[in-house]
């Protein structure tokens, strides 16, 4: 998904937390999100590029994580990307 839709996970994931979990055990329950940031934005940056300055991708992704944070016992994880410039080098043997 892109930055635009975070919100919409967001809220859908913690909907069915609430659903699978129930009551008490989705308060007491630890829960673990894993967020892959930017991967599927950075794709579409030739193609709509006036949609990925800090501050947008900021204010898309801010409700996000506003959301989760009300979620009790929730741990997100933001892994880091590789550094997609170091790709252009590499002979894939496809072309």
């Amino acid at each position: 998904a892109r930055a635009k839709e975070a919100l919409t996970q967001a809220v859908g994931l913690v909907a069915k937390a609430e659903s699978l979990l129930g009551g008490a055990a989705y308060a007491t329950t630890w829960k673990l999100v894993t967020m892959l940031l930017g991967g599927n934005d950075l794709c579409n940056v030739c193609s709509d590029g006036g949609d990925v300055s800090a501050d947008e991708y900021a204010a898309k992704m801010r409700p996000a994580f506003e959301t989760l944070a009300a979620v009790p016992r929730l741990v997100v994880n933001v892994p880091l990307h590789a550094d997609y410039t170091q790709l252009a080098g590499v002979d894939w043997g496809f072309f």
